[in-house]
């Protein structure tokens, strides 16, 4: 009875009912009470799965379209048929019925429908994306230096800007109008029209988008008008926005704040009120020190004649911390990197963040040196040797070694530009019981002293000692050719002084010594082409018009040794050695009338 009921109440009782299982089972078939097939067992000769349960959710656990090699292709109700799929024989799969498009039927026979009209909203999107695209090309123009090319696509970004808000106004989408896009094409077009130095659209723009209540943060522009005015020189509108721009500025803003102060400080120097500036710089310094800031302070000091306050603002230019970095001879990048790989090492002392601390080093180098050089003849009564002396010791109490070399080197250019040999010899002289990485600083200036004091074996050391420290110094081997020169190796010096100009194509010194060195090598026409080069660079220079007319008169060419030597006379007038000179040649060429009122003159 228990199991007629449970045959009964069998939900799934004649499901599996197919000739197959009519037919006899195998050996894996389990048969239930009535000898009937369990559900979910309908796989003929086959074990069960190992996941195989007694009960078996309809259509999920058997396919008897499938797997009873039935022919029609039919299927039972246990689920939707299959997505091109049939167990009919010889069959292909044919997911799209590609095949019975042939016959008039499927997507091949049917052309697709098209995209339906793009919306008005899709429309703008598109126009908006194109004004991005004119603004980083704007962008990128300006960077690369092509202003023109930048300005033109400002305008550009401009024009398709304000003919998609009309397009969303006439669509009546204006409330997806972008604020920020405008102000940023509004922005951009103001900068470039600055960067091109239209200066009247430029303020216009500026001053638009400064007055536009739907831009609040427009107020931070007026530091770009204040710079507009600074560079017209109207230095007292540049304050003014200056200042409205200061009100701007947050709380917490203080760089940008003291920034704003410090072009403040700059237009009161160009205006000539140097008091007003000292104050402006005082302020920043007590806040914000850079050496830019200190450097101004020094020179607004200067300016002022106050002593003690050059010797104050000295002090505070170096309490400004530098930039921290190793010293190139000082640092192992081989020891780093185990000294195999050079490639890597290159790299690593030429990279881009080295190179950009380089550059702030030796902007910080500038600004303490000229600064020592500027106050030096002011700040002591005894004159700039005590006023050098005082800065070297403040440098040196500060822990700036080199750049206290770099003042003492400074001092001793300044004794040659007085022409005081003497007290510049003992400077430089200063530098041989020091190391000699400091050595090498001075080493050509040495090289040059004696020199002059015709010591030349001491000179070829100092000359080679600067070609070791820096082969890529064009005064090092002039200083070297000059030993070779005097030694009597006219084609050894002749050769240095022509690397020199490799180094150094417009170097004085070398043409000129290439151009005596031909002359000694009985070499005029060479000689000339030197001395020519170098009258275009200093067209009234007395020493080239000499050699000029030295040279065309060895040549023969008299006419234009007399044509030099009169403009040399021209430079120099009465100089007994130019008339003397002039009346030999008129001698020479017979021209006693033009030679006749040379002579007397010398006495």
């Amino acid at each position: 009875m228990a199991a007629s009921r449970n045959a009964d109440d069998d939900l799934y009782r004649g499901y599996d009912d197919s000739p197959l299982n009519a037919s006899g089972g195998g050996i894996f078939q389990p048969v239930g009470m009535e000898g009937e097939m369990l559900p979910g067992t309908a796989m003929v000769g086959r074990p069960p799965g190992s996941a195989m349960k007694t009960y078996v959710a309809p259509g999920t656990a058997q396919r008897l379209g499938t797997a009873s090699g039935l022919q029609d292709g039919a299927r039972p109700m246990t689920s939707h048929r299959g997505a091109g799929f049939s167990s009919a024989p010889n069959k292909k799969w044919d997911p799209l019925s590609q095949h019975a498009g042939k016959s008039g039927g499927g997507l091949a026979g049917k052309t697709l429908d098209r995209k339906g009209e793009i919306s008005a909203e899709e429309t703008a999107k598109e126009i908006e994306e194109k004004v991005h695209q004119l603004l980083e090309e704007s962008a990128v123009a300006a960077c690369s230096g092509d202003q023109t090319t930048g300005l033109e696509k400002a305008i550009e970004a401009r024009k398709k800007e304000r003919s998609l808000c009309k397009y969303r106004d006439v669509n009546n989408i204006g409330e997806l109008n972008n604020m920020d896009l405008t102000y940023a094409v509004d922005f951009n077009l103001a900068h470039m029209n600055h960067a091109n130095k239209n200066y009247k659209e430029a303020i216009e723009q500026f001053t638009d988008l400064v007055r536009n209540k739907n831009y609040p943060q427009s107020g931070g522009l007026r530091v770009n008008l204040g710079n507009i005015y600074f560079e017209q020189q109207k230095f007292s509108l540049a304050i003014k926005n200056y200042r409205m721009a200061l009100d701007q500025v947050p709380q917490t803003g203080k760089e940008v704040q003291f920034k704003i102060m410090r072009n403040i400080g700059l237009a009161f120097v160009h205006m000539g009120q140097y008091q007003d500036a000292h104050q402006t710089f005082t302020t920043v310094m007590n806040s914000v020190p850079d050496h830019q800031t200190g450097y101004n302070l020094v020179v607004c000091s200067f300016a002022l004649g106050d002593r003690e306050g050059m010797k104050q603002a000295f002090l505070r230019l170096l309490e400004v911390p530098p930039y921290e970095m190793e010293d190139d001879e000082d640092v192992d990048l081989l020891g780093l990197m185990g000294g195999e790989d050079d490639d890597m090492q290159n790299v690593v002392q030429n990279d881009g963040l080295r190179e950009e601390l380089r550059k702030r080093q030796n902007y910080i180098t500038r600004c303490i040196v000229n600064s020592a050089q500027l106050i030096s003849e002011k700040i002591e009564k005894a004159g700039y040797a005590a006023g050098y002396d005082w800065c070297v010791e403040q440098l040196r109490a500060a822990g700036y070694m080199r750049l206290a070399n770099e003042v003492e080197l400074a001092k001793a250019s300044k004794f040659l530009g007085n022409k005081e040999f003497e007290s510049a010899i003992a400077v430089f002289k200063e530098f041989e019981k020091k190391e000699s990485r400091v050595r090498a600083r001075a080493a050509t200036n040495l090289a040059f002293l004696h020199m002059l004091e015709a010591h030349t074996d001491v000179a070829d050391k100092y000359a080679e000692l600067a070609l070791k420290s820096d082969r890529y110094n064009a005064r090092a081997f002039v200083n070297k050719g000059c030993v070779l020169a005097e030694k009597g190796d006219y084609e050894g010096a002749k050769s240095l002084f022509l690397e020199a100009l490799a180094i150094e194509p417009y170097c004085v010194e070398a043409n000129f010594n290439v151009g005596l060195v031909n002359l000694r090598m009985d070499d005029p026409e060479s000689a000339l082409i030197s001395f020519k080069k170098l009258n275009k660079m200093l067209p009234e220079n007395t020493e080239m018009l000499f050699q000029l007319a030295q040279c065309y008169d060895i040549m023969g060419d008299f006419h234009h040794a007399v044509e030099h030597l009169k403009m040399l006379n021209s430079l120099l007038p009465n100089d007994p050695g130019v008339l003397a000179r002039l009346g030999a040649i008129h001698a020479r060429v017979d021209d006693e009338a033009g030679g006749g009122g040379l002579f007397p003159q010398q006495g």
